[in-house]
Parts: C-alpha cells; sequence; structure tokens
C-alpha cells in the first residue's frame, strides 16, 4: 500500500513537472512575441537608443581601431625592447616584461601621432594649394584647352562644331561647380580643420581618449584575450568554443593580412605616381598622388574611381597632362595588379573576382567608404564560415567536398539522373577500387 502510494505521488510530481515545462514555456513565447512586436512597432525608438550608446562608446571603437592597426608595431618593439632590458636586468625577467609593454604601447602611438602629424603638414597645404591654383587658372585653362581641340579638328568643320559645343557646356558646368561649390566646400573644410568646429572637437575627443584606450589595450591584450577564451569555453562546448576560436583566428589573420598589406600597397602606389608625375611635370601632382593612393585602398574599383575624376581634372587643364597622366596610371596600375600586389597580398582573401566584386558593392552600399575597403576581408570570413560548415555537413553524410564533384558531366546533362546518388555512388565505387 505505501509502495503504491509512493508510485502515485511520484506520477503526480512528474505529471506537475511536465505541466510546469509546459507553461514556461508557453510564458517565453507569449513574452518573445510581445518583445517582438515592441521592437517592430518601436523601432525608430531602439535605432535611435541604439545610435546614442555607439555615439557615447565611440572613443572605444576608435581605441579598438588604433589598438588593432598598431599591434605589430607593438609586438616588434615588445619583443625588441624586451630582449634589451633582459639583457641589462637578467634577474627581473617579470618587470622587464612590464615595463618593455609600458615603453612599446607609448612608443607606438607617439610613432602614430608622428605619421598623422607629419602626412597632415605635408599633405594639406599641398592640396589645398592644388585646389585653389585649379579653381583660379581654370577659366584659363578652358580657353587653351578650346584652342587645342580646334586645332586638331579645324580639317573637320562639322565635327568641330559638334564636339565644341558640348565642350562648351561641359565647361560651363564645371566652372559653375568650382565657383558654388568646390571652392566654398574646401573653404568650409579646411576653416574647420584649422578653426576646430563642434564636429572637429568631437573627433579629436573620441582620437585623445581612443588613444589612451589603445594603451591600455595593447598593455593588457594577453589577459583580455584569455578572459574571450574563457568566457567562449563557458558558454560552448568543447569542440563548439574550439571551432569558435579557429574562426577567429583566421579572421583576425585575414584582416590584418588584407588591410595591412592594403595600407603598404597604396603608399608605395601613392609614391610612385608623385615621383612619375614630377618627372612628367604633370600638374597637380600632389592632389592626384593623393587620390590615387586613397582611392587604390578599394579593391577592383579603386584605380578607376580614383583616375577618372583625375584625368577630368588634367583635360580642362592640359589634355596633354592628361593624355601623360592615362599613359603613366595604366603603366603603374599594370605593375600593381601584376607585380606589386601579388608580391605584398598574395591570395590572401581566396576569393574569385566575382564574389570580391559583389563584396564591394554590398558593403560599401551599407556602410560607404569603409565599407568598400572591409568589404573584401568580411566577406571572406563569411564566405569561410560557411564553406566549412558545408564541408563539415557533407562529410558527415558520406558526400565529397571537392566543388568539381558536383559538376555535371556531359553525359549526365543528356540524361535525367538522380544527381547526389550518382555522387555517392561514385565515390563508394572508387574507395573500393582503392581498397
Amino acid at each position: 500500500m505505501e509502495e503504491e502510494r509512493l508510485g502515485a505521488n511520484k506520477e503526480y510530481k512528474k505529471e506537475r513537472h511536465k505541466y510546469f515545462h509546459i507553461g514556461m514555456t508557453a510564458f517565453f513565447v507569449i513574452a518573445a512575441a510581445m518583445i517582438l512586436f515592441f521592437c517592430i512597432f518601436r523601432i525608430d525608438a531602439i535605432l535611435g537608443f541604439a545610435k546614442k550608446i555607439v555615439k557615447i562608446l565611440m572613443p572605444f571603437v576608435y581605441g579598438l581601431v588604433i589598438a588593432y592597426l598598431l599591434n605589430p608595431v607593438f609586438s616588434r618593439l615588445h619583443k625588441w625592447i624586451f630582449i634589451l632590458l633582459l639583457k641589462l636586468f637578467p634577474k627581473h625577467e617579470k618587470r622587464c616584461e612590464n615595463i618593455s609593454k609600458v615603453l612599446s604601447s607609448l612608443l607606438s602611438v607617439v610613432l602614430l601621432i608622428l605619421v598623422i602629424y607629419a602626412l597632415l603638414a605635408l599633405i594639406i597645404p599641398e592640396l589645398y594649394g592644388s585646389l585653389l591654383n585649379f579653381a583660379n587658372n581654370l577659366s584659363t585653362n578652358l580657353n587653351g584647352a578650346e584652342k587645342w581641340l580646334r586645332n586638331i579638328l579645324d580639317e573637320y568643320p562639322e565635327a568641330e562644331e559638334t564636339i565644341l559645343s558640348y565642350y562648351d557646356t561641359a565647361s560651363d558646368m564645371a566652372t559653375s561647380w568650382v565657383s558654388e561649390k568646390l571652392l566654398p566646400s574646401a573653404g568650409t573644410m579646411f576653416s574647420a580643420v584649422t578653426t576646430g568646429l563642434g564636429s572637429m572637437m568631437t573627433f579629436l575627443y573620441n582620437m585623445l581618449v581612443g588613444i589612451i584606450v589603445a594603451v591600455y589595450l595593447l598593455n593588457g591584450k594577453d589577459v583580455l584575450l584569455a578572459q574571450c577564451r574563457k568566457l567562449i569555453a563557458s558558454i560552448f562546448r568543447a569542440d563548439y568554443a574550439d571551432a569558435i576560436l579557429k574562426e577567429f583566428t583566421y579572421a583576425n589573420q585575414m584582416f590584418s593580412g588584407f588591410v595591412y598589406g592594403k595600407v603598404i600597397d597604396s603608399l608605395l602606389i601613392g609614391l610612385i605616381y608623385f615621383i612619375v608625375g614630377t618627372i612628367l611635370n604633370i600638374p597637380y601632382v600632389s592632389m592626384i598622388s593623393v587620390i590615387v593612393g586613397v582611392t587604390n585602398m578599394i579593391p577592383f574599383f579603386g584605380p578607376y574611381i580614383g583616375a577618372v575624376p583625375s584625368a577630368v581634372i588634367l583635360l580642362l587643364t592640359n589634355p596633354m597632362s592628361c593624355l601623360k597622366f592615362v599613359i603613366a596610371i595604366v603603366i603603374i596600375q599594370q605593375f600593381d595588379g601584376n607585380f606589386l600586389g601579388p608580391k605584398i597580398l598574395g591570395n590572401t582573401t581566396g576569393l574569385s573576382s566575382y564574389w570580391v566584386l559583389f563584396s564591394i558593392i554590398l558593403f560599401g552600399g551599407l556602410f560607404g567608404f569603409v565599407g568598400m575597403i572591409i568589404g573584401v576581408p568580411l566577406f571572406a570570413v563569411i564566405y569561410h564560415i560557411v564553406k566549412s560548415r558545408a564541408e563539415y555537413v557533407l562529410s558527415k553524410k558520406g558526400l565529397p567536398t571537392e566543388t568539381d564533384a558536383y559538376k555535371k558531366k556531359p553525359e549526365e546533362k543528356k540524361r535525367e539522373t538522380k544527381f547526389f546518388e550518382s555522387i555517392k555512388r561514385k565515390e563508394t565505387t572508387e574507395d573500393e577500387q582503392d581498397k
């Protein structure tokens, strides 16, 4: 009798536990539906709150970016300084480690500030001078270009009339754009840089706090990385945690290799054009070198984005200079695409030309200029994750992971076949033959 009572009690508790779980599941489903409903109809308020949080944390974003870019310099300096201090104080290894970290982070930041100052001191005055010179001499240059066109088309009166009519329209549009938009915009931009308006002060504040954050991040990166690994290991299963850490390592290698390589490549291309343009006596060489170097950071479209406006500026100034520029930039870009770029970057992304183009258009549309720069390595990481997951699932199903195995043979295209079964059958036959 006692056993029956205990059994009934156990069944009752089991039943109650079951209904409790059903009730909690229903509660969480309803709560999730209400939260989703609230998010949909209050999306503006949520986005506004998110933007406010991002604005508050922007100095930390600056700090993360600065620390990430300075990490290779910091690592090299830390290694050299630590070896030097260890030779001087062999009995104080821990102190040498800490001191070398502090000195390396400070020297890295000082080096960054000096590079930025040198670039601004060299480029901004030249750039501003080139803009003013171009604007002031535009009418004279347009008249000279018109005379050059008339001399060439003198024997073809009909073509001369048509082409010069289009040229007059284009020159009027260029003159009005320079006088009404370019010069006022340039004046506003440079006055903002020199006088320090509100947005400039915000930028400087973010940069200053970001540099301080970067120093802390560089000094404590080992502890922070260990904490991240610890958190991932506590949340996920061991094999999942290991896979996540491998993907993060791959993403770091992808971004660092691509971004650092592109920066070096673009600096060299800008410098090479500056030297070539100076030798060929091409006007506005400083301004165009900056345009060519900066736009070269964008894969695929970068050379065209930089070359087309530069060629238009030179065409309005001096058609012969434009011709020199086009020939020079074609040769430089061929040198970059076939020799310099592959030497510096190699095949860092592993993406085909189609996916490179797709990633630039997609992330450029989402995030603008920054998206066009980081779009290729970001998409390469996504592509690698999808590819790894697909190959893992295929291997579990006993199907081949090579893409070539899924290409239809000519005889398979002519007749209806169960494609995936034929692949599996083919793999099984090959395995039996190997045995």
